[in-house]
């Protein structure tokens, strides 16, 4: 009986106990699950304060993407408006260039043209050709000289004027300009005023001669110097002689070039 009392007492306690230990578990895991959820709570929060902020960020790159996309897009356009405008810029300066050298190269052709002939023309009478102040003066062996305040033209000169007369014959592109000097003594007399007219009288006296020698009118021009361009020195005798005389300067065909150069034909 002692036995079966001891015994149930014993199960009793174990039962107790057993109730007892449930519980405190029971009360430790609730508390853990409580935790858990709060936790939960906050990385719920976290996230969706997270989200918003990355959706609000998202919306901001894309509001940011058009404007930049609407920004390129008018460059884009500022872009080929400009470079249309620069190759229509580049067309017509290519063709101003061309234009150019289109008539650069012509007027190389008319220039090396205008000199041929004139060179083609000293060739023919031995003589040679001499730059003065910008002009091209044809020297020949033999000048055509004068007497003192005289304009007659000396009869020994016909040969020298015969191959002047011969050139201008053969090479009708040509013009000489003959031009008349005198030497440094003073003239003021019924027929000549001073020495421009006698120079020019001389340079007229040649051009004559030349004329009556066949040659066209339109090649030949007269004009004087006076005493204002001496070779020798006017204080002698014969440099006063080498003074009194008259020159020729060759004039190339050259009025087309200033047409060339113009643009015209």
């Amino acid at each position: 009986m002692r036995k079966t009392t001891l015994l149930i007492a014993l199960l009793v306690f174990a039962t107790l106990l057993s109730s007892c230990v449930s519980k405190k578990n029971f009360d430790a895991l609730t508390a853990e699950k409580e935790e858990m959820a709060m936790k939960l709570d906050k990385l719920q929060q976290d996230f969706t304060a997270s989200k918003m902020a990355q959706e609000e960020e998202i919306m901001k790159l894309k509001e940011a993407n058009q404007s930049l996309n609407s920004d390129k897009a008018t460059l884009d356009a500022d872009l080929a408006r400009v470079k249309g405008d620069m190759e229509k810029k580049l067309s017509a300066v290519q063709t101003s260039v061309d234009d150019k050298q289109r008539q650069l190269d012509a007027l190389r052709g008319e220039i090396n043209s205008a000199f041929a002939d004139v060179e083609t023309a000293v060739s023919q009478t031995g003589a040679r050709i001499n730059e003065i102040e910008n002009f091209l003066y044809l020297d020949l062996d033999d000048e055509v000289n004068f007497r003192s305040g005289s304009n007659a033209v000396d009869p020994n000169d016909k040969e020298t004027l015969q191959t002047l007369a011969d050139m201008l014959n053969n090479n009708p592109n040509v013009a000489l300009i003959i031009e008349g000097h005198t030497d440094a003594r003073s003239i003021s007399t019924d027929k000549y005023q001073d020495n421009w007219d006698l120079s020019v009288s001389r340079a007229t006296a040649v051009v004559r001669k030349l004329i009556k020698m066949g040659v066209n009118p339109e090649q030949l021009i007269a004009s004087g110097r006076s005493e204002y361009m001496p070779t020798a020195d006017n204080e002698t005798k014969d440099g006063r002689k080498h003074n009194r005389r008259t020159e020729a300067i060759l004039v190339p065909n050259i009025g087309k070039l200033y047409r060339v150069s113009k643009g015209g034909k």
